[in-house]
């Protein structure tokens, strides 16, 4: 099984949906892709595969492919319950048209049309539910809520990559949650050096640029890159100028030799090459899709 840390996931979103009611009865059922749900308000039962547990507020569920889930509500209280549909990565156009849907039973080609199982870096093995701290709620909350809200009122295209970014988020407060579990807390080096990229990728910087920007040795930069990310500092300047890439692909009329030296790639063959490995596709086929 393929491990995606943060430099290499680029969310698909299938689907998503915000909703309240006193008659919550979710399946049981399958899906070809990845589902998240989160219990806003209300108590409930969930099982996933054969694992049951109590849906109270703060409740996030993230399960997969082939992972059979069930979701109640108890009695007549008003649930209100957050979901997203989504791939880790892009996937091919059958998988895209697949992923989105749901069924009672595995069909005999199920596994050639699901999503494939990757694992994440700093995430437990998927299925998982954790119980979010309250502290962190409210972030959650806000991007889940938009995300259900706006998916399913608009399929406006900037709206879309918003919709991605705020997954990625949720990823993000997903690790932090498990790591301040263990009592880990984000580097603050990290966090600064992530800053600093995203106002400067499209200049020709480098990892001495950075590091001196922020006041540590080059040395120490790949260090923390390397134990809090698992990433290296090329891969991880150039998932930053990747997600650039994707937006300008999408919503700009600029070629894609322009967009390469935009975002802060001098060899546009490099640029290429890096964007196939990243999404498996080229430039042109992703905006041709």
């Amino acid at each position: 099984m393929q491990e995606l840390n943060w430099s290499n996931i680029a969310p698909e979103i299938r689907g998503a949906n915000y909703f309240e009611s006193s008659q919550v009865h979710l399946g049981p059922r399958f899906n070809y892709a990845y589902q998240l749900l989160y219990v806003f308000q209300g108590t409930g039962i969930g099982i996933v595969n054969s694992k049951k547990f109590l849906l109270e507020p703060g409740t996030f569920c993230l399960y997969g492919p082939g992972d059979r889930h069930e979701f109640r509500c108890s009695g007549s209280e008003i649930m209100a319950l957050g979901t997203v549909n989504f791939s880790w990565r892009l996937e091919t156009s059958d998988r895209l048209s697949f992923g989105n849907r749901t069924l009672a039973d595995l069909p005999p080609d199920y596994q050639n049309q699901a999503d494939p199982l990757y694992r994440i870096a700093g995430l437990p093995d998927i299925p998982f539910v954790l119980t979010i701290p309250d502290r962190m709620r409210c972030s959650l909350e806000k991007f889940l809520r938009e995300t259900g809200l706006g998916y399913r009122n608009s399929d406006d295209a900037s709206r879309i990559l918003k919709y991605k970014a705020a997954l990625l988020e949720i990823v993000h407060i997903l690790v932090l949650v498990c790591r301040e579990t263990s009592g880990y807390r984000q580097h603050p080096v990290i966090i600064a050096s992530q800053k600093y990229i995203r106002q400067h990728y499209a200049a020709d910087i480098s990892r001495r640029d950075v590091a001196q920007s922020i006041g540590i040795s080059e040395s120490y930069l790949t260090a923390l890159l390397r134990h809090e990310l698992q990433t290296n500092f090329t891969d991880f300047l150039t998932a930053i100028r990747m997600e650039a890439a994707i937006e300008l692909l999408q919503f700009s009329r600029m070629s894609v030799k322009e967009i390469a030296a935009r975002i802060g790639f001098n060899d546009y063959s490099y640029f290429v090459t890096r964007f196939r490995n990243c999404y498996g596709l080229s430039p042109g086929e992703f905006r041709r899709r």
